[in-house]
């Protein structure tokens, strides 16, 4: 919580015995990566070793594994804290916040950020209050469809691209989910089901 990212390098994989302890097995720490400057909420590793965190302060930060420095900063959620961070692919990535928004109400978005462009774009925001907060969110394999996953209220599906919600007269009704993870596409074909399918946990 103090906005430092440190980088440690584990041990080699080795084979042990069944209840065999190795006491000298310990991550070794390379060093100190950078200090961010704000309490660091969410986190997510890039295919490019780029690792993004989402702070407190509403920023998303960039940081370079190669280089163990910044390489990009981002305001894309004014002040409220970064829940969550996914990448989509090597040049997009997809952050969400939530925050109280007067009253009993929530203001939930998610943004997403081109690289190295740096534009952003909002795949949904909340214009008022909304009942219930936003707390997770799960792109599919592909990155075209998103779940936002609600505290004590309906997930929703939505479509990267078009910024269009899926569904929503059906997933109303369903019941509130604690967890969500999509099927990769061969044991969504093993089921006979579509290509891509949300697998819920209420």
């Amino acid at each position: 919580t103090d906005g430092r990212v440190w980088l440690w390098r584990l041990p080699p994989h080795e084979r042990v015995a069944a209840g065999e302890v190795r006491p000298e097995w310990a991550p070794a720490q390379v060093g100190l990566v950078a200090a961010v400057g704000a309490p660091i909420r969410s986190a997510a590793m890039g295919p490019e070793g780029i690792l993004a965190l989402g702070t407190d302060a509403g920023r998303v930060v960039l940081l370079s594994a190669r280089c163990r420095c910044a390489v990009g900063e981002y305001s894309l959620h004014d002040s409220a804290a970064v829940r969550g961070v996914e990448w989509r692919g090597a040049s997009e990535l997809i952050s969400f916040s939530s925050a109280p928004a007067g009253g009993a109400g929530w203001r939930n978005r998610v943004v997403s950020l081109r690289l190295p462009s740096g534009a952003a774009r909002e795949i949904f925001g909340s214009r008022g209050a909304e009942p219930a907060p936003l707390t997770a969110l799960r792109l599919s394999p592909s990155g075209r469809r998103l779940v936002a996953v609600f505290k004590d209220a309906p997930f929703q599906v939505w479509d990267v691209p078009s910024r269009t919600q899926i569904g929503a007269s059906f997933l109303a009704a369903f019941p509130a989910v604690s967890a969500i993870a999509w099927l990769p596409p061969a044991a969504a074909a093993a089921t006979a089901a579509a290509a891509e399918v949300p697998a819920a946990a209420l």
